[in-house]
């Protein structure tokens, strides 16, 4: 069977991401501004706790899967390439989620042991297809928690890592060979 799946290169990751990015960091500058200028309650800090450790939980989960991925034999030399690399990025996503919930006050929550996903990984293409899922899922927790926070360096740190999440999810839809996105509302179909 003919493999669907593009193999990308650094110019593809990049033409795909950058719209992605643009938009993160756009919601980042109004969304900084208008908590900036109060302190937050104690109640809002262990909202803003709350809610990086179901982030956190998911990158625990995204290193995971991304492991799961790169070691299954079933990739390409460039899909697996560009596997690392998202890898990498979501450990850095690990690195500043827990520094944020320790600024906070809070204490990180742990990786689970091992993570189930319930998509067959039988070939390249599956692979891509999770980790496409895997990506759009977490832009889309991080794109409706921003609203929710208030602490000022941890909005910031949400919104840099949904610019990588929306970044990593267009380069997979353009891998799957999806037609491009018009917005958030489109990364999933």
């Amino acid at each position: 069977m003919k493999s669907t799946i593009i193999k990308p290169g650094r110019r593809e990751f990049l033409k795909y991401g950058a719209a992605g990015t643009a938009a993160a960091v756009a919601w980042f500058i109004g969304a900084t501004e208008a908590r900036a200028a109060r302190k937050a309650s104690k109640k809002e800090i262990k909202n803003d706790i709350d809610v990086a450790n179901l982030a956190l939980a998911a990158e625990h989960q995204a290193i995971f899967a991304y492991d799961l991925a790169v070691k299954s034999g079933l990739l390409s030399a460039a899909v697996k390439d560009v596997g690392v690399m998202f890898q990498q990025s979501h450990a850095g996503h690990l690195a500043a989620l827990t520094g944020a919930i320790r600024n906070l006050g809070g204490a990180p929550v742990d990786a689970l042991a091992s993570y189930t996903f319930s998509d067959p990984l039988k070939t390249e293409e599956d692979v891509v297809k999770l980790a496409y899922r895997l990506e759009v899922e977490a832009a889309q927790a991080y794109l409706a928690a921003i609203p929710q926070l208030v602490d000022p360096d941890y909005v910031s740190t949400a919104a840099k890592i949904l610019g990588d999440e929306v970044t990593h999810a267009v380069f997979l839809r353009g891998a799957l060979k999806k037609p491009p996105a018009a917005g958030m509302n489109d990364l999933a179909g």
